[in-house]
């Protein structure tokens, strides 16, 4: 079988996601155990300090430009959204655009740094970026029980007082 790609926007650029089954082998807690792993936990751990540097938008820029040009692991996108989760003045709106894709947002590999982003920084958020995102989970198919839970589960996560659209 081969893997679900799909097509992102970032910051005007076309990027690329590919499912690779991280939500099953990325480390979240647990210790690394390849080389694979100590980098993806390295990688994730400089992005959330970057959160206290000087320039850190400006760099987590530079940082978006090079995964949209050169990524396409879906592993690599939910360490962005889990920084932007963690550091919602720093990075979340940078974001907007891949965690408003129906991939970014449906996905096992990237559904629960979804998740998180949506309960810690959607906030943060300006009006015109939450409706959307909003929008964007309003538009989710919902034909399947599966893809209604998907659905109602990324409305659960969006902090009641920030939501901004009617519908």
């Amino acid at each position: 079988e081969h893997a679900k790609t799909a097509l992102l926007k970032v910051a005007g650029m076309t990027a690329r996601v590919r499912e690779d089954h991280s939500y099953v082998w990325a480390p979240r807690d647990l210790e690394p155990h390849d080389d694979a792993e100590r980098i993806l936990v390295a990688f994730s751990k400089y992005l959330h300090a970057l959160a206290n540097e000087v320039n850190a938008e400006g760099v987590f820029r530079e940082i978006l430009a090079i995964v949209a040009a050169e990524n396409e692991l879906a592993v690599i996108w939910a360490a962005l959204i889990h920084a932007a989760a963690d550091a919602p003045q720093s990075f979340a709106a940078l974001l907007v655009e891949v965690v408003s894709a129906a991939s970014v947002l449906t996905w096992s590999d990237t559904h629960y740094a979804s998740a998180r982003y949506l309960e810690n920084a959607y906030p943060t958020l300006s009006d015109t970026h939450r409706v959307a995102i909003e929008r964007a989970i309003l538009g989710l198919p919902y034909a399947s029980e599966r893809e209604s839970d998907t659905r109602l589960t990324l409305a659960g996560h969006l902090p009641a007082e920030s939501v901004v659209t009617t519908e």
